[in-house]
């Protein structure tokens, strides 16, 4: 059996975007599973929204075959999952016409769809698509899908898959054998792919992977803001308004003609763009925080975000052989300052994390997670007690600590990051600082 890598949860990070000054933005009233818009009468349309991105450009439009945030982000504005989040993490129903039901035993999950979904012919979305995607796509043999253990779960030693069934055009059932209280979570990410199409493809994966109707997005109908448009790599990807969409009929949304994606090869090329007007729209950086806020004609906004900074253990044979041990991986863990990489590194745009549960999640127990490297789990000398029981002794060599193996030898690690300066980078010469200490 393969060892994993375990991590430790650095920070949760917060979003910085900016807008030239003009762009509005329309408030709602939410509750924890549905929300009731504010505004009255349709709104504005017109325009081309662009925004700025830099790194890579997204890999496929197939999105059972999806594995990168950039194509998940792209096909976002064609199709929409069962529902989304607010800025506090609060659930918005989209495509569900009301909140999941969970039986009391915690094994069986109720979901019903809007009746007012269409696929790109005119007919009817329907609870047989989406049984449909989760037992002839998403858990075939055939089909490389890459995260079919999300739906898998341990029964008498072996790994089987959930049981989704169709209630009704509008009510399927997932039933599990076992009780996940995140199961939900994953649930509310589905979206279909329509029978009548997918069913040509089925048990033909690079027929299913080359399908023009998957890659050009024109089974789409009325499930997303915007229709496809053009995509041209390495430069932009461009949708267009869709004015059938079933959340548009009353408030008139989408409000832009269109939506562009436009790639830049760094983030300085990117923010120059932003600042001579040619983009409308960027995530931007912690230090570039103040910079932006004092110009006349932008709009800084804060919203929370749901990416976490890791740094992973490797227990595999090539590693460190006291990474395999728990008490190892947490005194170093122990040995890192998330208060310091949080202020001195995100300026204060992001939060200590623990779990990968997010604080705002029923299931997350702020009692029950171990804070390494906050408070009292931030201790270098409990750290190097930790250590030295495991076998692992420090020695004062010329004023200056050094860990040594079980043979005497200096244990020296390697933390791989990306190149080319950024957060990454510097949070990497912060860890070799801490860590230096011990």
């Amino acid at each position: 059996m393969k060892k994993l890598f375990p991590v430790i949860i650095l920070v949760v990070l917060v979003l910085t975007v900016i807008l030239p000054a003009g762009c509005s933005t329309e408030s709602t009233s939410e509750g924890n599973t549905e929300s009731t818009a504010e505004i009255k009468g349709p709104g504005k349309t017109g325009g081309t929204f662009i925004e700025g991105a830099y790194g890579g450009d997204g890999e496929t439009l197939n999105f059972l075959l999806v594995s990168d945030g950039t194509s998940s982000s792209y096909i976002s504005h064609t199709l929409d999952t069962l529902v989304n989040y607010n800025n506090q993490l609060e659930i918005n129903l989209l495509c569900l016409a009301k909140d999941l039901e969970v039986s009391e035993d915690g094994l069986v999950y109720t979901a019903t769809i809007r009746d007012d979904l269409k696929w790109s012919d005119g007919s009817q979305v329907t609870a047989r698509d989406y049984v449909y995607t989760m037992s002839n796509l998403m858990f075939a043999d055939w089909l490389s899908y890459p995260y079919k253990d999300s739906w898998q779960e341990k029964v008498d030693g072996e790994m089987v898959f959930v049981k989704p069934e169709v209630v009704s055009d509008t009510v399927f059932t997932i039933t599990r054998q076992t009780v996940d209280p995140e199961f939900a979570y994953t649930i509310y990410d589905l979206v279909p792919y329509p029978e009548y199409i997918a069913s040509k493809y089925e048990g033909d994966e690079e027929a299913f992977i080359r399908a023009p109707e998957f890659n050009d997005l024109s089974y789409t109908g009325n499930l997303g803001p915007y229709k496809f448009k053009e995509w041209i790599r390495n430069d932009r990807f461009v949708v267009e308004r869709n004015p059938d969409y079933y959340l548009g009929k009353d408030v008139g949304a989408p409000y832009f003609d269109e939506y562009v994606v436009k790639i830049f090869g760094s983030s300085a090329t990117m923010l120059a763009a932003l600042e001579s007007g040619d983009i409308t729209m960027s995530v931007i950086e912690p230090d570039k925080v103040s910079k932006f806020k004092g110009l006349p004609d932008m709009d800084v906004y804060t919203i929370p975000g749901g990416g976490y900074t890791l740094l992973a253990y490797n227990q595999r044979d090539n590693g460190w052989e006291g990474l395999q041990q728990k008490e190892v991986r947490q005194a170093l863990s122990m040995s890192i300052d998330k208060d310091r990489i949080c202020e001195k590194i995100y300026l204060g745009f992001a939060q200590p994390a623990f779990s990968f549960i997010p604080r705002v999640s029923p299931w997350y127990n702020d009692e029950a997670v171990e804070k390494f490297g906050v408070g009292d789990l931030y201790d270098r000398e409990k750290s190097l007690e930790i250590l030295n029981n495991a076998g692992y002794e420090t020695k004062n060599e010329d004023g200056k600590l050094v860990t040594c193996n079980k043979d005497g030898s200096p244990v020296k690690l390697k933390l791989v990051t990306t190149t080319g300066g950024g957060l990454a980078e510097d949070i990497a010469f912060l860890v070799k600082q801490e860590l230096a200490d011990i």
